[in-house]
């Protein structure tokens, strides 16, 4: 009987400890925000019980704001997604107390002027991470609420494309340089389709600067930041909204729009703080609903771009080649003049220029010297003196009188190793160094076994760029046969053989694009660009206003884009704009729509280009 009694206190001491584990479990899983296990996923964002200050708060003067949800939330990327208009110098400070979320601020406000703090979706609920969408606190310092309206869209000045993620910014003070010295008085932020969207402004003109800001300051203060900005004050809107369900009773609406007071949102007329909130959520999303429907007329367009400076300089001076030099300008360098001191008193070099005019290389033929001083000079390029050792070409000149190693000329061909070859093109010949001399006669081009005479002819100056061309048979066997040492380098470098066989592609392979232009313009000329569907430029034509037609011809089928700039000064290429000087950049258009194009077809469209 003892044991026994003995067991069954043990039992129930048992029995004791695991309700009362359980029991500790319980309120565990009680104590901490987890997701509940089993029915629906939830799908809902927190919903806002109350605000003190209540959202739309005029004459605030609070110190802190605190917003109470109906569960736990979380803050996701606050610091990227959080702005507030007008910007604070030090970012108000955010922290989560139980189901509530408290702001506070470290400054002073500004008197009779509103506010508007944006949140994106950086609240959530804690168990799933449901967002509320655009969630904005709105409150004036002053006695009303301030209600215009602005709206518009960045892109980038060359490509056109949208700009997302850069600063929009109002300012009430329009001295040209106050981008540079003070923050905004409004801001806002590019979307993913390049749009901004000012609301609750004052009614007064304001100075319209966009920037990418690099160093966060809200400053243009950066060489690298791109900016946008309009040439003219610029006068908010009145807000015109589409009606709400919501509506306040008593609310006055013709036809399916209205125009709010400045004071319609009163606290009594509301039952409650949630109900108030949410009202002024979808009142700023029919903001942004119209300000991108009903005013595209009346929405700004700026064009983002990087100022350049123009005034002229070497960027830089190598010594590449044994016996070559180059200069690497920052813009295309106008009556250049290098001389070396002291000078020689016989021919000691070949110059040859980039096609853009911005690049310079020397090729030396007999220079005695172990360093090269030189004087160099342009137009808008201040004078300067280089100095460059010449050891590399001394040792090569005293290599070749002792090592019997023959170097070789390179020669490299446009055209395919194996396969089809551009019906269009003729054949290009790049090489490595000069040419001093060229035995013609050795050269071969066979057509289906038979030999042709093409036209040979250098297409440069220096000498280092050979074309043959030939009026190409479509579906035709080619043979070109280049024999050893043909071509002699001013180095006395020969080729080594070069043996290519080709076919001509079908005439029918090919389509052609035609565009007719209608535009406005009286001066300047266009420059047109036919790019792929990369977006990487394929040819270029310089057209005169008075030309109302344009053609891209023998092209392969595919998928293609035109630009078009208007190249106001004429100088041949897009320049960027210059922001104390007024000057936006040289406008560009791009074709609405991608131009497919197949095989044996004419593409004809009307380009129509907006002044």
């Amino acid at each position: 009987m003892l044991v026994t009694t003995k067991l069954y206190i043990g039992r129930k001491k048992m029995v004791n400890w695991i309700q009362l584990s359980f029991v500790c479990l319980m309120l565990a899983a009680c104590a901490n925000p987890v997701a509940p296990t089993g029915g629906p996923r939830d799908t809902d964002p927190p919903v806002i019980l109350r605000s003190e200050p209540e959202n739309g708060s005029v004459n605030f003067d609070a110190r802190e704001i605190r917003i109470w949800f109906d569960e736990f939330i979380q803050l996701r990327g606050l610091s990227q997604k959080f702005l507030s208009s007008p910007p604070f110098i030090k970012v108000p400070e955010t922290r989560i107390r139980g189901k509530s979320l408290v702001i506070r601020f470290d400054e002073e406000l500004r008197p009779n002027t509103t506010y508007t703090l944006f949140f994106g979706d950086a609240i959530a609920d804690f168990t799933e991470g449901n967002a509320i969408p655009n969630f904005r606190y709105i409150f004036s310092t002053g006695p009303v609420l301030d209600s215009m309206e602005l709206s518009g869209k960045l892109v980038n000045a060359f490509t056109q494309e949208p700009e997302k993620e850069v600063f929009v910014m109002l300012y009430d003070i329009y001295e040209d340089s106050i981008p540079l010295q003070e923050r905004p008085y409004y801001i806002s932020r590019t979307n993913e389709e390049g749009q901004f969207y000012f609301t609750n402004l004052r009614n007064i003109p304001y100075k319209v600067f966009a920037l990418r800001d690099v160093n966060a300051n809200l400053i243009y203060d950066m060489p690298n930041e791109e900016i946008a900005f309009i040439d003219s004050l610029v006068h908010p809107l009145a807000p015109v909204r589409k009606p709400v369900q919501d509506t306040i009773p008593g609310d006055d609406i013709k036809g399916d729009e209205r125009v709010l007071e400045k004071d319609e949102h009163k606290h009594g007329e509301f039952e409650n703080d949630a109900e108030r909130n949410n009202f002024l959520n979808e009142q700023q999303q029919a903001t942004e609903d119209s300000l991108k429907q009903v005013r595209k007329d009346q929405a700004l367009m700026l064009h983002l771009f990087n100022e350049v400076d123009s005034t002229q300089r070497l960027e830089k001076f190598e010594y590449l080649h044994p016996n070559k030099l180059q200069f690497i300008f920052r813009f295309p360098v106008k009556n250049l003049k290098i001389e070396a001191i002291p000078a020689f008193d016989h021919p000691w070099k070949i110059p040859e220029t980039s096609s853009k005019a911005d690049t310079l290389w020397y090729w030396l033929t007999d220079v005695d010297r172990d360093t090269l001083k030189l004087e160099i000079s342009a137009e808008k390029l201040e004078t300067d003196t280089l100095q460059r050792p010449l050891t590399r070409f001394q040792d090569h000149r005293k290599q070749k009188q002792t090592d019997t190693t023959v170097l070789r000329l390179d020669v490299r061909s446009n055209l395919p190793r194996t396969g089809q070859a551009d019906l269009h093109k003729p054949i290009e010949l790049t090489f490595s160094e000069p040419i001093a001399a060229i035995d013609i006669e050795r050269i071969e081009l066979l057509e289906d076994s038979v030999r042709i005479l093409p036209e040979i002819k250098f297409r440069d100056e220096v000498q280092r760029f050979l074309r043959i061309e030939y009026p190409w048979k479509d579906t035709t066997h080619y043979d070109l046969l280049i024999p050893d040492s043909v071509f002699l380098s001013i180095y006395g470098h020969y080729n080594d053989t070069l043996q290519r066989s080709f076919r001509t592609r079908m005439r029918s392979d090919y389509g052609n694009i035609r565009l007719n232009l209608e535009h406005s313009f009286t001066s300047g000329q266009f420059i047109v660009e036919l790019l792929d569907d990369r977006g990487r430029k394929l040819q270029q034509k310089i057209i005169p206003l008075d030309s109302s037609q344009l053609a891209f011809l023998v092209l392969m089928p595919g998928k293609y884009q035109v630009r078009l700039i208007h190249d106001a000064n004429s100088n041949g290429r897009w320049d960027t704009g210059v922001y104390f000087e007024g000057r936006q950049p040289e406008k560009v258009f791009v074709f609405d729509k991608a131009l497919e194009l197949r095989a044996n077809w004419d593409i004809e469209e009307t380009f129509i280009i907006p002044e």
